[in-house]
């Protein structure tokens, strides 16, 4: 399904692809800091995390964004479908509360999720190489790291901002991080 002209796909996109999973991309990043370390290479990495990342899916906007992927039309008609009708509960030990209709947000267990949070990352990695393509960029579902020279990786948290500001996600501040090697 993935036709929107991507020359990499998901490459560096960890968990929920295969061969890829989640502690790569930690490894990854603990390499490039040894080696920037050793070398004396300045580098500057960013690390952040979203704020209800599967709550956040407006499901109209994904829908639209499956079928431009190229998704089958009658698959993505009938997730939408789904989470457009959906009333839910919250159950608490025994207790369940009364019914709500929720607006926005996609099911993290719901085994399809994967795809548009797999798809948003790889096309705003896509958008993000198209600008700054010397910053490394990694994902595990709703965590991103950004690696590189540290006006370039700047630069990318901005633009990443607003990106995800557009698509209805939004950076969690408190659990985002940024550090930088001698020189950097």
């Amino acid at each position: 399904f993935w036709n929107h002209g991507s020359s990499r796909g998901c490459t560096p996109t960890f968990g929920g692809i295969k061969g890829r999973e989640p502690f790569e991309m930690a490894f990854e990043t603990q390499l490039h800091t040894e080696t920037a370390t050793r070398s004396n290479t300045p580098l500057t990495i960013a690390s952040v995390d979203y704020q209800k990342y599967f709550d956040s899916f407006h499901v109209p906007f994904t829908a639209k964004l499956l079928k431009m992927l190229g998704l089958p039309p009658m698959l993505v008609d009938m997730w939408e479908h789904m989470y457009s009708g959906l009333n839910r509960t919250i159950n608490i030990g025994k207790h369940v509360g009364e019914a709500f209709h929720p607006t926005d947000g996609i099911g993290q267990g719901d085994s399809m999720s994967i795809i548009p949070a797999i798809a948003l990352v790889s096309l705003q990695f896509d958008f993000l190489s198209a600008v700054a393509p010397q910053v490394d960029k990694a994902a595990c579902i709703d965590d991103r790291i950004f690696r590189g020279p540290r006006e370039e990786v700047v630069k990318v948290l901005r633009l990443a901002a607003a990106f995800d500001s557009a698509c209805g996600q939004k950076l969690r501040s408190d659990k985002t991080s940024v550090g930088s090697t001698n020189g950097a």
